[in-house]
Order: structure tokens, then sequence, then C-alpha cells
């Protein structure tokens, strides 16, 4: 079995959330490190994001809450730079929490 790494929701919204622990400045270095350190091995490296298209609707607790969070092309949307994708990595959207859960 080949290991690879898989990315989740490493988005500037969720990054800027309010109370996050630990801290985003510290998420994104550990973060990057490990990325670094994955790409240096030659090993896959998958990104997934939670995108919100424009003027659809989002999850439904988001919508009671007025939550317009990971809008895509917003720069909430986008991860940090040293979080983003590389070329040839590829990047699957979802709209749920589920990485798995939404069809290809």
């Amino acid at each position: 079995m080949r290991a690879a790494l898989l990315l989740v929701d490493l988005q500037n919204d969720f990054l800027g959330a309010p109370g996050l622990e630990p801290p985003a400045g510290e998420v994104v270095a550990r973060a990057g490190k490990l990325l670094a350190g994955c790409r240096a091995r030659g090993l896959p490296v998958f990104h997934v994001r939670t995108t919100v298209a424009r003027g659809a609707p989002a999850m439904p607790h988001w919508e009671r809450a007025g939550n317009r969070s990971c809008v895509e092309g917003t720069p909430g949307h986008a991860p940090p730079l040293p979080l983003a994708a590389a070329n040839g990595e590829p990047t699957f959207d979802k709209t749920f929490f589920s990485a798995f859960g939404v069809p290809a």
C-alpha cells in the first residue's frame, strides 16, 4: 500500500475562525512542513475543499446562521499560499462535511 497526503478544508475561512486551536499560523506551519516532506518524498497529495457556488445554497445550518463561508472565488475559499496545490496535485470540491460523500 502506498501512502498519500489528503488535505481537507485548509481554507482561509476555516483557518480564520475565532478560537481556532491551535492558532491558524501554527496549523499552516505544521501542515506546510508535512506537505513539503510528502512532496520531497514524491508522495501523492490531494486537496479537498468545501465549496459553495456563488448564489447557490450552502449547508442548511450555514444558511440558518447566515454563514456565507467558502464561496467559490473568494479569498476565504482559497488555502493560504503555503498550502496551495502545486501543479499536478488534484483538488476536489465538496459541499458538505465529508470529503467522500460527493459524487464525482
